[in-house]
């Protein structure tokens, strides 16, 4: 289904910086988070969505970086923030 928000949380450790730029070429807006996992120093990414875009976002972030740690869980909006709403025209 379309309706609701799939809330997305990308750990990369080489590209997460060019995920966040080609997502945000795309109009969705993206978090970041400097971070250390297991290996050394990591990008957090937090993406939040409609439902009817998961599978653009999920094609940029793996034709990327193939090699990202990807989680996605359906969300609802409580209160405030910045909910950005991509305006396409053959969507």
């Amino acid at each position: 289904l379309g309706i609701g928000y799939t809330h997305y949380r990308i750990i990369s450790s080489g590209y997460g910086l060019l995920v966040a730029k080609n997502l945000r070429a795309a109009n969705f807006a993206v978090t970041e988070v400097s971070a250390n996992g297991l290996k050394g120093a990591v990008e957090v990414l937090h993406c939040s969505v409609l439902h009817k875009y998961n599978k653009e976002v999920e094609r940029i972030i793996i034709d990327t970086d193939p090699d990202a740690f990807i989680t996605a869980e359906n969300i609802r909006q409580i209160d405030h923030g910045f909910w950005h709403q991509k305006n396409k025209v053959n969507v």
